[in-house]
């Protein structure tokens, strides 16, 4: 049994966030949306304070593996 693209992000930079985000939290940025396995898609939002990734759907922000998700943006 493989888990080939467990735990694999896919990052469309650009991305309609906005179905995925109405709002988003004071000083962040809109990057794109994320894609976490199959089915689990979000806004990707860099949090400027901290540098961090996050993912958020409607007012819920997940946090997620900055490396992953910076393999994802150089297209690695």
């Amino acid at each position: 049994m493989g888990h080939g693209n467990r735990g694999r992000l896919t990052v469309n930079h650009g991305g309609a966030w906005r179905l995925y985000a109405n709002t988003l939290p004071d000083g962040s940025q809109a990057v794109g949306t994320v894609a976490r396995g199959e089915g689990d898609i979000g806004a990707l939002v860099l949090m400027p304070a901290t540098g961090l990734y996050v993912q958020i759907n409607a007012n819920t922000l997940r946090p997620l593996d900055q490396r992953k998700v910076k393999a994802a943006l150089s297209g690695a």
